[in-house]
């Protein structure tokens, strides 16, 4: 939602983390918090061998294009 709405924002003198920090700071935290969904339910299935805890795993082509995406795009096509 804050890279998407970055200009608007600036415009409008909203102070969001990505206007404090910039497009580049949204895309790597979009990203990292991205990979942490995907990290906890591996912990999870290793530390408690509660395998069928990984299969979100399985999304995570589905992310990738995601983060790809947010990367490239700006504005309404991030909707």
């Amino acid at each position: 939602n804050n890279v998407r709405d970055r200009e608007t924002d600036v415009r409008a003198g909203k102070r969001t983390l990505v206007v404090r920090f910039g497009r580049r700071f949204g895309e790597l935290e979009y990203a990292g918090l991205l990979a942490l969904a995907y990290l906890v339910p591996i912990a999870i299935a290793l530390v408690l061998r509660a395998w069928p805890a990984a299969l979100p795993v399985l999304t995570a082509p589905a992310a990738i294009a995601l983060v790809r995406r947010v990367r490239s795009e700006a504005g309404p096509p991030l909707n």
